[in-house]
């Protein structure tokens, strides 16, 4: 042995990320073996999303409605028509269900490569319900679950506000404005009063705190 030492390759003990290590599984073997994809990503997957899969499948046949939906890719097949056209097709998973995705016409050259060897994704497009149960895809985007779990916040978002810019039409408008952005951040109100402050919580509503919203909160409470 010591004649041959000289003649070793030394393998270096490198622990792969999670990432790394499902795609090296599901490319050597098909499937997942160490752990479940979709483990500890539910609510990054809520925060990245306009509706669960699972709030989809409740909508009536042939309705149509605007979502953006993340999360775990699979089953994918690229076809194409009678008539030449490509498209793709495949499975987009929550932890609450699954979903159909296609890809059409010019979209298909355009997100070819970026469904190739990925896991997650987010994608934006018209759900249409009943049996069809599939969203036609306009726009798609690569996401890293691993990284936005640690960037999620979901810490409440605090308004500071006086009495009298809180009248009932503010109100209303307000919280349009907190239901475009759905998340997981409880909403409070710091309600300023000539004699004292009262701390409210908007029930019922939760939002994404990004800042492109705590700007729209400024310009609508500003005005």
């Amino acid at each position: 042995m010591d004649d041959q030492s000289d003649k070793l390759t030394t393998i270096k003990d490198t622990e792969w990320t999670k990432k790394e290590k499902l795609e090296r599984e599901r490319e050597m073997l098909g499937f997942f073996v160490s752990e479940d994809p979709l483990d500890g990503y539910g609510e990054v997957f809520k925060s990245e999303s306009s509706h669960s899969i699972l709030e989809l499948q409740s909508f009536e046949e042939e309705e149509e409605l605007n979502v953006v939906i993340a999360g775990l890719i699979s089953n994918v097949q690229k076809r194409v028509s009678r008539r030449g056209n490509p498209w793709i097709q495949f499975d987009l998973q929550d932890t609450s269900g699954s979903v159909g995705v296609l890809i059409f016409n010019k979209l298909v050259d355009k997100y070819n490569s970026s469904i190739d060897g990925e896991i997650y994704l987010k994608v934006s497009g018209t759900y249409v319900g009943g049996s069809e149960n599939t969203i036609r895809a306009r726009d798609i985007e690569v996401i890293e679950p691993s990284k936005m779990v640690e960037d999620l916040d979901t810490s409440p978002l605090r308004i500071s506000v006086t009495e009298q810019k809180l009248d009932k039409k503010n109100l209303i408008l307000l919280k349009e404005l907190l239901e475009k952005y759905p998340g997981l951040s409880n909403v409070e109100l710091e309600v300023h009063g000539e004699q004292n402050t009262k701390l409210l919580e908007l029930k019922e509503i939760k939002v994404k705190k990004t800042n492109q919203l705590k700007n729209e909160i400024n310009t609508l409470l500003s005005s």
